[in-house]
């Protein structure tokens, strides 16, 4: 009611069918019991035109206004194309929008699905710089190229002010980048670079190509790009430039002629890798860490392998495996997981890479993912049988605590105090809540479930045997 509906009107093709569509302003359009008691902010509608030359405006076919008393949809002008994507574009004024309520214009662009619900652009009046201007936006007139760049352009007027302005459309720079990788995996054994102090490393030559063009645009120009390797990583990165070592971010400025592919290829080289240290004295059987193939029939004791990982970008593939010293000392894994597989893990640049480690941890396999999550995957010989499970989460319970028993008083990296506490810890719950839960178990009403609380009970318990991580 009241919305000025057909104020204005424009034509263009909008969505690039060869047909010329139809928008129409509704300048005083108020929305309906609003909350913030808002009116005239303004509506424009979009009537497409069909093959048999009939016009239709659906129910989502509008964009309204964003302030109130703003009129959007005074005025309506088609830009013809541009940005020069085949589509065609609009210019919609809002005289009274802003902050101060002096005016603006909107641009929208056309697309294969019809004009874009969110503007591009917002030029509001403050922008012009002229102090006196006011109701700017109330009359628009596009489409044609008064510069002579190729590119249309917009004239606004402001009747308040005595004043037509003239925007000028600036060229568009169309930038396309790439990368690639000299080699498709990365093998921490293969050092064939050097550092400065002649230490022998792996690496890698990333091939980085920028080139640029498009309509009008000056035949050189000055840019400005910056590189960051292993971007995706929240911690410290674990490669970086060999011609600048420990640096993974270089900014560089170079001049390009159009349509000229310009690359270079900077070494990168991954953050130094340490031996792993001693792991689990478990057995890792055949047929207990499916569908984990790549670890079936090593013969391992304490084996833990880092999985190989397929980037799904570029497929840069790395390989690593670990093996323990001892099958007599007891060393937690978690610390010196999330330590070690952070400097070995590589992704190339931003893309991210998802690490997987499979061991045998207390008789059921576990994995990390992205470094972030130690759950169990697997119990190992699981039946369906929920008796048989409760046996083996004793069987758990046993081994966790003669573990931390015989670790305590060997002078381990973490120290004496703090297995005490983690003995303390494991023990309090142990002794407190297990029977508790046991019991809770067997009054659940299906098999089903009981086996899955079991199951998330032993990865619970998994958890407890990082505590002196988390210490």
């Amino acid at each position: 009611m009241g919305a000025y509906f057909g104020y204005s009107l424009t034509t263009a093709d909008i969505d690039g069918d060869g047909l010329d569509d139809v928008v129409i302003g509704a300048p005083l359009y108020s929305p309906a019991n609003a909350k913030d008691m808002s009116y005239e902010k303004g509506r424009i509608y979009m009537a497409y035109q069909t093959r048999e030359h009939r016009f239709i405006i659906k129910n989502d076919d509008h964009i309204d206004g964003l302030k109130s008393k703003a009129r959007f949809g005074m005025s309506l002008a088609s830009l013809s194309d541009i940005n020069k994507d085949g589509f065609d574009d609009i210019a919609v004024g809002a005289p009274y929008d802003g902050d101060k309520g002096l005016g603006a214009v909107y641009i929208y662009l056309g697309s294969r699905k019809g004009l874009q619900p969110k503007h591009s652009q917002v030029i509001y009046a403050e922008a012009i710089n002229d102090p006196g201007l006011k109701t700017f936006g109330f009359s628009l007139s596009g489409g044609l190229d008064l510069d002579n760049n190729q590119y249309p352009d917009l004239l606004v007027g402001a009747y308040a002010s005595d004043r037509a302005i003239f925007l000028r459309a600036r060229p568009v720079v169309n930038v396309t980048a790439s990368l690639s990788l000299a080699k498709q995996s990365v093998g921490l054994e293969d050092k064939d670079c050097s550092l400065t102090d002649g230490s022998r490393v792996p690496c890698l030559t990333i091939k980085l190509c920028l080139k640029y063009d498009g309509l009008g645009v000056e035949n050189q120009l000055d840019f400005v790009y910056e590189t960051k390797l292993d971007a995706a990583s929240r911690r410290a990165p674990r490669i970086f430039f060999l011609h600048k070592e420990r640096e993974n971010e270089e900014k560089i400025r170079v001049q390009l002629n159009k349509s000229f592919n310009y690359c270079t290829t900077p070494q990168s080289d991954p953050a130094p890798f340490t031996d792993f240290p001693d792991a689990f004295n478990e057995q890792i059987h055949e047929n207990e860490v499916m569908p984990y193939s790549h670890v079936v029939g090593q013969e391992v004791l304490g084996y833990i392998r880092a999985a190989q990982q397929q980037d799904n970008a570029q497929g840069l593939t790395v390989v690593s495996q670990f093996y323990q010293d001892s099958i007599d000392a007891f060393t937690p894994i978690v610390p010196w997981l999330f330590a070690e597989l952070d400097k070995i893990t590589i992704s190339p640049l931003q893309h991210a890479v998802t690490t997987v480690i499979v061991a045998q941890f207390y008789n059921f396999a576990y994995m990390c993912e992205r470094l972030t999550e130690l759950r169990a995957v697997k119990p190992l010989s699981v039946t369906g049988n929920e008796h048989n499970l409760i046996n083996r989460l004793k069987t758990l319970e046993t081994r966790v605590v003669a573990a931390v028993e015989n670790s305590k008083g060997k002078g381990l990296a973490h120290g004496n105090s703090v297995w005490a506490a983690y003995l303390d810890k494991i023990n309090a719950f142990l002794n407190a809540e297990f029977p508790k839960l046991n019991q809770a178990i067997g009054n659940l009403p299906s098999a089903a479930l009981r086996e899955k609380t079991i199951q998330q009970l032993i990865i619970d318990l998994t958890h407890l045997v990082q505590m002196p991580f988390m210490l």
